[in-house]
């Protein structure tokens, strides 16, 4: 993921300062400075939920605190304005901007992928199983597609209770990114306050309902 200068479009550049005003006026809100934008650039090369876009733009980051818990916001940017980069400005216009946010759960899920469940997905299963589905909760199951390898299933299954599962449930349209420890959420949409709002209070409420690890 890039961290190059740029600077978003100006209707975009309101939504995200609305998104931030949000954020301030009900979480504990610091910015990252610009020096730690490598490190959490390369740490979010570990996900792969932005890989399918154009480009991947590193904008801002945020820590947003809702004691005892912290999360990072991130705001990223999937394309520019061509003719602003070819007249090499100093400043490209950066353009379709995405919002996501990420939290320690603090216990190991392996890699698990979350993402709303569709028509093809059904079908697929059919052929090859490799979606986990959940009898203590069938609802979530029709509603989202839960992927992880075989090998990891087991994990996923123990750790998964009714709980966090109806957490998820709750909401529409989350696309979540497990690794190890740590979580991503994102909607497909780009970036808006009401997501915003909906994504904050998400993020805070999972943590507290998943399994942890014994000892």
């Amino acid at each position: 993921m890039k961290v190059d200068t740029g600077v978003l479009i100006p209707e975009y550049e309101e939504i995200y300062q609305q998104c931030l005003d949000f954020l301030s006026e009900n979480y504990d809100v610091s910015r990252i400075v610009r020096q730690d934008f490598e490190k959490i650039s390369a740490f979010l090369d570990d996900f792969y939920l932005f890989k399918p876009y154009k480009m991947n733009q590193l904008i801002d980051a945020y820590f947003v605190k809702h004691i005892p818990q912290r999360a990072l916001y991130c705001v990223v940017a999937t394309d520019r304005d061509e003719e602003s980069a070819a007249e090499g400005e100093e400043e490209v216009l950066l353009t379709d901007p995405y919002q996501f946010f990420l939290i320690d759960l603090r216990t190991d899920m392996g890699k698990v992928l979350i993402r709303p469940e569709t028509i093809g997905d059904k079908i697929f299963e059919v052929l090859i199983e490799q979606e986990v589905d959940f009898d203590i909760h069938p609802e979530f199951s029709r509603k989202y597609y839960l992927y992880t390898d075989s090998e990891n299933q087991p994990r996923v299954r123990r750790k998964m209770n009714r709980e966090f599962l109806d957490v998820i449930y709750r909401y529409d349209d989350l696309v979540i990114q497990i690794v190890k420890n740590f979580m991503m959420v994102k909607r497909l949409q780009r970036i808006n306050r009401e997501d915003c709002e909906e994504l904050a209070e998400f993020i805070f409420s999972v943590p507290r309902t998943l399994k942890k690890d014994e000892g």
